[in-house]
């Protein structure tokens, strides 16, 4: 995922499972995806095949 100033960073854990959802957004090429666990949840909007995908929300929940 790239940050807003332009970096990388990654807040899900591959070794984890996560519930996930894809929303898609008509007359639209982004779709929202949905990731969380027990700790967190996760929005992002994302291109086809989750190209330039951008974080929109995430609340952590410890």
């Amino acid at each position: 995922m790239q940050t807003a100033n332009g970096t990388s960073a990654k807040i899900l854990d591959d070794n984890k499972k996560y519930l996930g959802v894809q929303v898609e957004r008509s007359g639209n090429d982004k779709c929202y995806g949905v990731a969380a666990d027990a700790n967190q949840i996760a929005v992002f909007l994302y291109g086809c095949g989750g190209s330039d995908a951008e974080l929109v929300m995430w609340v952590k929940i410890d």
